[in-house]
């Protein structure tokens, strides 16, 4: 039965491990994104390295009306609201609170709903940018599956925290029988 923990525990640390590094990448493309919507606001000719052509554009993308506010939060509070920021600071954001609640295991439900609450915001702006600008995103792509794969991770590490609960209450209703 040790043996079983000390693979279950391993297992847990590979998945902690990816978690912390997806969430990491996370912050990284939503901070080149940043950096790319300054370098675009600041000249119009700036290119991306990731604007591949004029239908694979990060750049086109990211400083169009979508990409600040999701294209909502402008036309309810108006363009100067301070909830009016760039997607990628919301990405960065929401990456950032995805590492700091990683520090509580015991709230790895909370990170779970989290993650969840942003599937339709990913979805709305996964369609916005193939339907609506008929353009690709490389930057925004790469955080869909970022994630979507912190999502499987997330699962994952409930589902094993779960599991490693009921693995602990077993053994203290063993000790006091």
């Amino acid at each position: 039965a040790e043996v079983g923990v000390a693979a279950q525990l391993c297992k847990m640390n590979g998945a902690k491990w990816m978690y912390n590094v997806l969430s990491l990448l996370g912050i990284a493309v939503s901070l080149y994104s940043l950096y790319v919507e300054h370098h675009k606001e600041a000249d119009e000719s700036y290119e991306a390295f990731c604007d591949i052509s004029p239908s694979v554009s990060c750049s086109a993308v990211i400083s169009s009306d979508y990409g600040k506010g999701f294209g909502i939060i402008g036309q309810l509070l108006g363009d100067s609201s301070y909830l009016n920021l760039s997607n990628a600071t919301f990405g960065a954001i929401f990456h950032l609170l995805l590492i700091v609640l990683g520090f509580f295991p015991s709230l790895l439900w909370l990170t779970v709903l989290v993650q969840l609450s942003c599937v339709p915001v990913i979805l709305y702006l996964l369609c916005v940018m193939l339907l609506v600008l008929r353009d690709v995103c490389l930057l925004c792509s790469c955080l869909y599956v970022i994630d979507f794969s912190l999502l499987g991770v997330s699962f994952y590490m409930l589902f094993h925290h779960r599991q490693q609960q009921k693995h602990k209450c077993k053994e203290r209703l063993k000790k006091k029988n």
